[in-house]
């Protein structure tokens, strides 16, 4: 099955997703050459100005030609995307308030859909130690529509609880998503 750029073999480019939702940071990620193309979401414009004027060094990513912006609600973007990503990434605020429908059903759809084959994605999923519950749903009604879902988590002090977490998912449900991220 040659999928996910040849199973991560990377014998070509990737095309890559970013939601990002104020972690403009992700596009940093350009100085790898692999990257074919960079879509970033954000929902708020003045956050991008701010990310200019005062991280220039974190900002980098929006001078690179294969950067992409939209600048407005990601959900309403999914909605209209006819592009297949290897990777999409969605680095939202908590499940509550504006970006509520980034942790629906509708959206987890829209996002297999938008999957290359053998794609990944990786969505922020709440810390496990604090919000059990809502991790326990999002894993569940993912299954449903991905195949292949892992929780991982990241120790960052500044968060609450100390860490936050990842759901990761994959499509075919032979595909196991990778453990190690140096081998994406």
């Amino acid at each position: 099955m040659g999928s996910f750029r040849q199973q991560r073999g990377m014998s070509s480019l990737i095309k890559r997703l970013s939601h990002t939702f104020r972690c403009f940071h992700t596009l940093t990620l350009v100085k790898f050459s692999l990257l074919e193309e960079v879509t970033l979401c954000e929902i708020d414009g003045e956050v991008i100005n701010a990310a200019k004027n005062y991280m220039p060094e974190m900002a980098v990513g929006f001078n690179d030609p294969r950067v992409k912006v939209f600048v407005g609600d990601g959900l309403e973007f999914m909605r209209k995307s006819q592009t297949k990503y290897d990777v999409i990434i969605t680095d939202s605020s908590d499940p509550i308030g504006p970006a509520e429908g980034l942790f629906g059903k509708e959206y987890y759809q829209l996002l297999k859909s938008s999957l290359a084959p053998g794609g990944v994605v990786c969505s922020q999923a709440e810390s496990i130690w604090l919000h059990l519950d809502t991790v326990k749903q999002l894993i569940g009604f993912k299954k449903d529509i991905i195949p292949v879902v892992s929780y991982a988590y990241a120790t960052v002090p500044s968060y609450p609880g100390g860490s936050i977490g990842f759901l990761i998912c994959s499509d075919p449900p032979s595909q196991k998503p990778p453990r190690d991220p140096s081998k994406i």
